[in-house]
């Protein structure tokens, strides 16, 4: 008996020790800022614990100081350290409301181009881009994507203008699908034919339906002008910034920025059993 009470005599100021630090180990948080071509950044939300969270679960991790790489689809852009701690701009309320913004010492020469800030912590990263290949603009097939599925919508001969195609595997089935970006705008006047969409056309495994016909893309973003207006041009314009796995399921979300007359904001989308989910935003939505 007098052994076994030595023997915890002996381990207790180890155990003492030892649990701090496995404290220390845990996981912190993944966070994710918009960085706008004007550097203002917002706090989109990211990851914590294996899962997607809102910008209000993760800022209190945040902390001055921190380096955070800047990147767009998968080309890291620049290095940006941050000024103080995110702040929450419920004031503004009506569209802002739930923005958090986090302000970072940008490097005043970059280049002028949306980024999605990654914190890197003690020089490691934790979320990497997903693999994806940038197709031409003028890829055949992705136009006749384009234009099939804008004459599904009623715009009889569309004017197609490709902003973005990537391909990845979005859906997890092996295949790369088509990520299409696309938009024809003008401000001054909203013109029948005008669009902006963001469309996903599912890989060869996915990509038909029963009677082995194309099926039909997986609608991101829509906004669709079907007859002449003589108000200002008010569409959502939108740029694929980034692609990553954030919630580590190996299949990628699909970060946005996107930009209209009166509002901007950033926004994750997840692609689910076919469907597009809007899981995370920050920004105002005019």
């Amino acid at each position: 008996m007098s052994c076994l009470r030595g023997l915890i005599f002996v381990l207790s100021p180890l155990l003492l020790l030892v649990a701090p630090a496995a404290a220390a180990d845990a996981p912190r948080p993944e966070p994710l800022l918009g960085v706008s071509s004007d550097g203002e950044a917002c706090l989109l939300g990211g990851r914590l614990g294996g899962k997607l969270a809102g910008p209000a679960a993760i800022a209190p991790d945040l902390k001055h100081g921190e380096l955070y790489n800047l990147q767009n689809l998968g080309e890291r852009v620049g290095v940006a350290p941050a000024i103080g701690t995110p702040q929450a701009q419920s004031n503004e309320g009506g569209d802002c409301s739930g923005l958090w913004m986090q302000a970072l010492a940008l490097d005043p020469l970059r280049a002028k181009q949306p980024a999605l800030a990654i914190r890197s912590l003690n020089g490691r990263q934790g979320l990497a881009p997903f693999p994806v290949r940038r197709l031409p603009r003028a890829d055949m097939k992705a136009r006749a994507i384009l234009a099939a599925y804008l004459k599904s919508r009623d715009i009889a001969q569309p004017a197609i203008n490709i902003t973005q195609a990537l391909a990845a595997d979005f859906t997890g089935d092996g295949q790369d699908d088509i990520l299409i970006n696309a938009h024809r705008a003008a401000r001054n006047k909203e013109r029948k034919g005008d669009y902006s969409v963001v469309i996903l056309q599912p890989g060869a495994s996915e990509g038909q339906d029963e009677a082995g016909k194309a099926a039909a893309p997986i609608v991101i973003q829509e906004e669709l002008i079907t007859k002449n207006r003589r108000f200002p041009g008010n569409l959502w314009i939108n740029v694929v910034v980034e692609v990553l796995d954030i919630d580590g399921d190996n299949r990628p979300e699909i970060v946005l920025e996107g930009q209209s007359l009166y509002g901007g904001g950033w926004e994750v989308i997840r692609i689910v059993d076919g469907q597009a989910e809007h899981a995370l935003f920050c920004g105002c939505e005019g």
